[in-house]
């Protein structure tokens, strides 16, 4: 329709008549994709794999996988930078209510509001975090100001 109707597929419209002229441009573009068409290009679909089994419930080969965990090194490296975390802010106890926002998923206006901070008063808090963990040598916060531990 789009091609009719910006001139890039012709029509003689004193020939052919409009429903012919549609049926005619369908048949050639579905031709062209026929051509065209490559079985290892096509999507494998989830559904496409879904099987029924002997007890006649529906599954999926993919169903059997299973998520793999994150390393237990990585697991242990993130508990102990978590830790050193919390022990370098044992004795802030604005600092203490931030991390513990953020540990809760909580944004920054989420923070702000729930501790009643001001928006100087939560950023400079921030700050005073982002200098000692980047003193203590623990990982650099993202943009976001939460700390990449869990």
């Amino acid at each position: 329709m789009l091609a009719a109707l910006d001139g890039t597929r012709r029509w003689n419209k004193g020939k052919v008549k409009f429903p012919a002229f549609l049926f005619g441009a369908m048949r050639s573009i579905s031709s062209n994709w026929a051509k065209s068409y490559k079985p290892e290009d096509t999507p494998i679909l989830e559904a496409d794999l879904r099987r029924e089994n002997e007890e006649g419930k529906i599954f999926s080969p993919l169903d059997a996988l299973q998520a793999q965990d994150p390393d237990r090194e990585q697991q242990a490296h993130a508990a102990q930078a978590l830790e050193r975390i919390e022990a370098l802010f044992k004795d802030d106890e604005q600092a203490q209510k931030v991390l513990m926002g953020w540990d809760d998923g909580l944004d920054a206006p989420a923070v702000r509001e729930l501790w009643n901070f001001s928006q100087k008063e939560y950023n400079t808090i921030v700050r005073r975090i982002r200098r000692h963990i980047d003193a203590a040598g623990l990982m650099p916060l993202p943009a976001t100001g939460k700390p990449n531990v869990r």
